[in-house]
């Protein structure tokens, strides 16, 4: 069954959190630190109604000057959460060690119909700044949509796009199917392929 790794998504996520670390009064404190999160996903199909969603998340924030206790303390990822769709036939969830998992019915992302799922870390088992970590995943009934996810640290969050289950209910909230990797192959296709033909207009133009 194919599977589909997303860096795209990551990069996203990354530059997301660095444009709240520029803009946001909330942080402050990065006279010391800086602080950014994003996930590196694995989405593999199953069956014909059936996917798993596998991920890491990892913390890129840095200690930049002043107390790097303090700061290192500061910039420890304690929590990720995602948009939670109970018809999207979410089972087997799975987090790494000393991380525990709960849902909401709510969400803080603006979504209509969406509640949330949260992975939280224990004490001594936060993401230091630099670290990834793995082991966490679950099963869903539906192939992927964009969604918004929430990083958090120590007084703040920070936010990103990975993917969660495209169920009917995320659909109608407008999340956007996550497009298969022969799609961008096509779209960089396409793109090359206009750039050679307005080459060769100018060309001929001069």
């Amino acid at each position: 069954m194919p599977s589909l790794t997303s860096a795209r998504r990551a990069l996203a996520g990354a530059l997301l959190t660095v444009a709240a670390f520029i803009a946001s009064p909330a942080q402050a404190v990065a006279v010391g630190a800086y602080y950014m999160a994003n996930v590196s996903e694995t989405i593999t199909q199953l069956s014909a109604d059936s996917w798993r969603y596998s991920f890491t998340i990892n913390n890129l924030s840095a200690v930049v000057a002043g107390d790097p206790v303090y700061f290192g303390e500061q910039t420890k990822l304690t929590g990720y959460i995602v948009p939670y769709y109970t018809d999207a036939g979410i089972s087997d969830i799975t987090a790494a060690t000393g991380w525990t998992i709960t849902t909401a019915s709510s969400n803080p992302f603006g979504l209509e119909t969406a509640g949330t799922l949260i992975f939280t870390a224990t004490t001594g088992y936060e993401i230091a700044a630099g670290a990834s970590l793995g082991g966490f995943s679950y099963v869903a009934g539906y192939g992927p949509v964009e969604a918004p996810f929430m990083a958090g640290f120590i007084g703040f969050s920070l936010v990103g796009d990975p993917s969660i289950p495209g169920s009917p209910s995320a659909l109608g909230d407008g999340l956007q199917p996550v497009p298969e990797p022969a799609t961008y192959g096509m779209m960089l296709a396409g793109l090359g392929l206009l750039g050679l033909l307005a080459g060769r207009r100018t060309r001929r133009c001069s």
